[in-house]
């Protein structure tokens, strides 16, 4: 705990810095020209400040593995860093293009795809790590009292479950602290799935969460009430390689739905609108799209979205720790 303590301060010193050194350079956040009106006074706010949690997380997973190894912690390293090396070098491209344009969708994807190929080298190589823990191998998906082996299509499933979490945290940051605050939750159900299952029940794994809880908190508190510095991909995309992280060293693949029902509905709606717009040749499902900004065209403060938005992932939540409680349930406790 005082390693946690120690690499927060460190962050909350490295976000005054981030800020100050950025607003010196006059280098900022490019609004895109369609988003809500009064999104334009955001307009040259430091962005890509989530470059500073997430090498913070880095660093205290290195400490924690080096004391304790963490469950496929090459895994770890490959999703995070790869995840935030896209993020970061979108960031960029938006700041010097100048536009609220980085990386183009193929590219992006692209490196996912070879992100999420060597993901699956590494646990066909460590196939023994699930066979020890759920008595089956990766590349089965375990639901309650189902489960279902996709063999060697488990890497396009991988490859989904990668990119479309690490898009849809991408998206949901589109309001001062959305991410930030939903993902708490969801970090918290992690907490309680590891500290439940004595399967998974490990001490440095969740204080590596609590470490990821802490700095993410830092990050919402710095920012509180409004945003003094974005998280930018940088930062969202690190936290949907996390989820993915947690979810597969955990075999809780399927109950992400539930977990990340927020981030699943926001990255919906804009391929709901995508679809509708090319088959109604130019009509619009939503005002616009990801969600949360239809919400405010609609006449909605961003912190009534907040409230909504926070209420709603976390039934989903907890319905979705009930489903996964239930072998337990069903086993006795």
């Amino acid at each position: 705990m005082i390693i946690i303590g120690l690499i927060g301060l460190l962050s909350i010193l490295s976000f005054w810095a981030y800020d100050y050194y950025v607003k010196r350079v006059k280098v900022g956040q490019y609004i895109r020209e369609d988003a809500p009106y009064h999104h334009k006074s955001k307009q040259g706010t430091p962005t890509a400040g989530g470059i500073i949690f997430s090498l913070c997380i880095v660093a205290l997973s290195l400490v924690i593995n080096y004391l304790q190894p963490l469950p496929l912690y090459s895994l770890f390293i490959v999703l995070t860093l790869g995840s935030l090396g896209i993020g970061f070098y979108d960031d960029l491209m938006k700041i010097l293009n100048k536009r609220n344009l980085g990386l183009r969708a193929r590219d992006k994807l692209f490196l996912q795809l070879l992100i999420s190929t060597v993901a699956w080298f590494i646990l066909y190589m460590n196939n023994q790590y699930f066979i020890d823990k759920f008595g089956c191998g990766f590349t089965t998906l375990i639901f309650a009292d189902k489960s279902i082996d996709l063999g060697w299509f488990y890497l396009i499933f991988l490859f989904v479950f990668f990119s479309g979490t690490t898009n849809a945290t991408n998206l949901t940051d589109g309001l001062d602290g959305l991410l930030a605050s939903v993902s708490l939750s969801t970090f918290l159900a992690f907490v309680t799935i590891f500290l439940i299952d004595p399967v998974l029940f490990s001490s440095n794994i969740i204080y590596l969460l609590l470490g990821i809880i802490c700095f993410i908190s830092i990050f919402l508190y710095y920012n509180f009430p409004k945003a003094k510095i974005f998280m930018g991909d940088a930062g969202s995309m690190t936290i949907g390689s996390l989820f993915v992280y947690f979810c597969i060293v955990s075999k809780t693949e399927p109950y992400f739905l539930f977990l990340g029902y927020i981030y699943f509905l926001v990255a919906l709606s804009v391929i709901l609108q995508v679809l509708y717009f090319k088959f109604t040749n130019g009509k619009r499902l939503f005002n616009i799209t990801p969600l949360h900004h239809h919400f405010e065209l609609m006449g909605y403060n961003e912190k009534a979205i907040l409230l909504r938005f926070n209420l709603v992932n976390s039934i989903f939540i907890f319905v979705g720790l009930f489903l996964w409680l239930y072998k337990f349930i069903r086993g006795g406790i």
